[in-house]
């Protein structure tokens, strides 16, 4: 069974994950790691152990983590980062 448990919406001003709002211009880099067996994630799910981490950043100590689970929903996302000016970081 699955379920969405902390949703994340894209719209056209930015991002709402759970409760929090967060406008593309304030999202400063992104970053992304394979899952792998070091990665708190793996074992839930064959999904997720195929999957990527990815974490949006924005400011200094503030970040949203997403978990994508296929490669193309990961390169969809590079490429709607990417429109807004978020490059991903070093």
């Amino acid at each position: 069974m699955e379920f969405l448990f902390n949703q994340l919406v894209f719209l056209q001003k930015g991002i709402v994950k759970g409760l929090k709002y967060i406008p593309w211009h304030k999202i400063d880099s992104y970053e992304v790691q394979s899952i792998d067996i070091n990665n708190r994630h793996f074992g839930f799910d064959k999904k997720v152990n195929d999957g990527f981490e990815m974490k949006l950043h924005s400011g200094r100590s503030s970040q949203v983590s997403l978990l994508v689970t296929s490669t193309e929903a990961y390169e969809q996302l590079q490429i709607l980062l990417e429109s807004h000016g978020i490059k991903q970081k070093a």
